[in-house]
């Protein structure tokens, strides 16, 4: 770890800081985004706490879900996304992550938490992440069904994937209003 990537990550998190103001996307990101990806998992090396829920902040925004951390940094990862549930639904040009799946991840949103409890452990994130990462790799629910035994690891998930979908009302986000709900994402 250098100063170089200290100085990469910093300038992620002022061009965020300020596009975010502005209810936008920075543009140091689209450019940058293959350099700023391998240094989520390194940050507590490279920035101070406050910097770190800064970026985990904007890294979950734009990239689409949480970085693996380790158990010190578990609870800046959870004041980022505590940080971001306010603005969770957002959407239009400020990308977001799904709530569905933060939901899943994290164990708790703005209304509540899960009855299996909020992820507090290293550990218990990796794992989610994992299940994530698969249910990720397809692009349709026919190619899903047909590599079913590469679920079948998350077989343990199955209560939580349940309690997600009942403490959501069966909607994957809030985006959408009470009277149209014509969209569902894949994951969910």
């Amino acid at each position: 770890m250098t100063d170089t990537d200290t100085k990469l990550l910093r300038t992620f998190i002022a061009d965020e800081n300020e596009a975010f103001a502005g209810r936008r996307q920075g543009k140091f990101w689209p450019a940058n985004h293959y350099h700023i990806g391998p240094l989520a998992t390194k940050a507590s090396g490279l920035l101070d706490p406050n910097e770190q829920i800064d970026f985990y902040f904007h890294f979950m925004r734009i990239a689409g879900g949480a970085p693996s951390v380790g158990d010190k940094e578990m609870p800046l990862l959870v004041e980022a996304y505590r940080r971001m549930l306010p603005v969770l639904d957002l959407g239009a040009v400020i990308p977001m992550s799904r709530r569905h799946k933060l939901l899943f991840v994290f164990g708790f949103d703005d209304t509540g938490a899960l009855p299996s409890g909020e992820t507090i452990s290293a550990k218990g994130l990796k794992a989610r992440l994992k299940l994530i990462t698969q249910v990720g790799n397809y692009t349709t629910m026919p190619a899903q069904r047909d590599k079913k035994a590469k679920f079948a690891p998350f077989a343990d998930e199955a209560v939580r994937i349940l309690e997600v979908f009942q403490h959501l009302g069966y909607r994957h986000d809030r985006r959408y209003g009470e009277d149209l709900y014509d969209v569902t994402n894949l994951s969910f």
